[in-house]
């Protein structure tokens, strides 16, 4: 009996201990988290919800006149016309002098109207008073973009999913296929001030180290899928060496020069960065580039709820890629697809005077688009190969 005994003991030591050692190891064992990538820190709320409105609410014969650092404070929203600049400067010159009013109150003790004093309220509880100390200096006007970003909505739809399958395919989040929207408005002929080009607004420099770019032959910022295939470059570029998403989109505008130096002196922390770093070229438009891209993505994600009776309609594409194996000219192409030149021409938008008067080859290994359907009746002879991402 006692042997017995000594036996149902050990059973259920043994037992006991393998409960222990499972329950160790399923403590231990990693667990499934979603990863967010795109985090939205608290401190920028107010500049998403300021971004949400210009996209969504404010239309373009409404400008919204706020303070550049405290984005939820908005003094006024006019109606103003394009192109009237007096209504425009007359009505920040009305502010700008009751801001200077507030100030000097701080000093020498004044009343103030109802309307300084509704300002003064704002300025305070978005800020403290130290949000009434050069606020003058920090008014900005910006005019709402619904119905351009209605518009880009629209033109988004034949390239949303390929710049997805692009994004993929580098081992990026395919969310970063919404940011013409920012950029552009999907506007694949856009031209900046400064030189930026083409629906991603690429400038001539970063376009050379991420997409082909060749003088009077190729320029790929004028082709969204060329440029988004840059664009997949040129973020990867950035995050393997800022390793922080909000840094990564952020870099797309500012360079990431800039990613690097703030993050030395901030970490991690976007709600501070865009705050309190403040060096060179790194102003309003980069402070405000990530929020800005979140409100377009949120926008983009659930269009209905912001444009209502607005439905994605992606149809299937028209086109299909290949590459030439070794160079060749326009007309040899043509012949050889069975595809007019001028056709040839509309769908390769990249192509520039000497591609088009057959001066220069079109190069290898690079993607051409063809209507859809081309190469199931060409008689293959091996000048070509199907790209390997097919729009």
């Amino acid at each position: 009996m006692s042997f017995l005994k000594n036996i149902r003991a050990w059973q259920r030591h043994f037992v006991l201990m393998l409960l222990i050692l499972i329950v160790a190891g399923c403590a231990s064992a990693p667990r499934p988290t979603s990863r967010v990538e795109f985090p939205e820190p608290k401190a920028m709320a107010p500049m998403i919800n300021f971004w949400t409105h210009v996209y969504s609410r404010w239309d373009t014969d409404v400008v919204a006149f706020h303070d550049n650092r405290y984005l939820e404070v908005v003094y006024e929203l006019s109606p103003i016309r394009q192109g009237d600049r007096m209504t425009w400067d007359t009505i920040s010159e009305l502010i700008q002098d009751d801001l200077l009013v507030i100030e000097e109150a701080m000093l020498n003790p004044r009343p103030l109207t109802s309307n300084q004093e509704r300002i003064k309220k704002m300025l305070l509880k978005a800020g403290g008073p130290e949000a009434l100390i050069g606020a003058s200096e920090r008014l900005r006007g910006q005019r709402g973009l619904k119905s351009e970003f209605r518009r880009g909505l629209e033109r988004s739809q034949a390239y949303i999913p390929y710049f997805k399958k692009v994004f993929r395919q580098a081992g990026l989040p395919e969310e970063i296929a919404y940011l013409p929207h920012v950029e552009s408005s999907f506007n694949k002929g856009a031209r900046s001030k400064v030189g930026a080009s083409g629906m991603w607004q690429f400038m001539p420099s970063t376009a050379r180290s991420f997409m082909p770019m060749r003088a009077n032959v190729l320029d790929s910022r004028f082709d969204p899928r060329h440029s988004a295939q840059g664009a997949a470059k040129l973020m990867a570029y950035n995050h393997n060496i800022v390793n922080y998403w909000p840094l990564t989109i952020t870099a797309y505008n500012s360079g990431v020069g800039h990613g690097i130096r703030a993050k030395e002196r901030y970490g991690n922390d976007m709600g501070k960065i865009v705050f309190n770093y403040s060096e060179g070229a790194f102003q309003f438009a980069s402070r405000n580039f990530y929020a800005e891209f979140l409100a377009a993505m949120k926008i983009a994600k659930e269009p209905d709820k912001y444009f209502p009776g607005f439905r994605y309609t992606f149809m299937a594409s028209n086109i299909e890629g290949i590459q030439l194996v070794t160079p060749m000219k326009l007309n040899d192409l043509s012949k050889e697809v069975g595809v007019p030149s001028s056709l040839l021409i509309e769908l390769n938008p990249a192509w520039l005077r000497n591609i088009e008067t057959n001066r220069a080859e079109i190069p290898s290994n690079y993607d051409i688009w063809l209507p859809k359907g081309t190469m199931k009746r060409l008689d293959y002879h091996g000048f070509y190969r199907p790209s390997r991402i097919q729009p």
